[in-house]
């Protein structure tokens, strides 16, 4: 692809990123068309499924944008899982992700969203669970591992959704602390020696 059609490919699914968002502000998901959105981004109807095969695939790009590339930093870093440090300023970048994602913070907003946006990250988390973490709690066993990473999950994601819709009025530094304090590893081995024997 020349890198004017690439350019011009970025720009459109920009304008139809943005559609969607600007009408999720008006009606819920299931209420809104492919066609309201190509018009919403004055592009052809053609263009939306030179893209995408359904608004919904539309909306998951909206919120990977962003979900990707930060999980894709976390598999590369050096030392995640296993120091106290790299943990918790990655969490802090986490929160610094979505403080600075205007699209990620106006899907959170929306009601009927929530849903989707959790099984996004159900998604990366789970990848990012299995090469990392279950790394750090060998002796969980799989119906514990599961608990355990659903409670990692929706914790993260009703920390972020309630510090977006109380006005992110404490700083992602702070944030990351508290993430890491409610998820990271001391909680970990603590319900692992506590559950072992428990939940099989």
């Amino acid at each position: 692809m020349s890198k004017k059609k690439n350019r011009q490919a970025t720009r459109s699914q920009k304008m139809l990123r943005t559609a969607l968002l600007e009408l999720l502000k008006e009606k819920p998901m299931h209420k809104i068309g492919i066609s309201e959105i190509t018009e919403r981004a004055d592009l052809a109807r053609s263009t939306f499924y030179t893209h995408f095969k359904t608004k919904e695939e539309l909306l998951h790009c909206c919120i990977d944008e962003t979900i990707a590339g930060f999980f894709e930093e976390i598999n590369k870093k050096e030392g995640f899982g296993k120091n106290e440090e790299v943990d918790i300023q990655s969490m802090v970048n986490y929160f610094r992700m979505w403080s600075e994602s205007t699209e990620l913070i106006e899907l959170i907003k929306v009601a009927d969203i929530g849903e989707i946006v959790i099984e996004r990250l159900r998604i990366y988390n789970t990848d990012l669970y299995n090469k990392k973490i279950s790394v750090d709690f060998p002796d969980l066993n799989p119906v514990l591992a599961d608990y355990y990473r659903e409670i990692m999950i929706f914790t993260n994601f009703g920390l972020i959704r309630h510090w977006i819709r109380s006005g992110m009025k404490h700083s992602p530094e702070v944030m990351g602390e508290l993430l890491y304090e409610f998820i990271g590893p001391a909680n970990g081995k603590r319900i692992t020696k506590e559950f072992k024997d428990k939940i099989k």
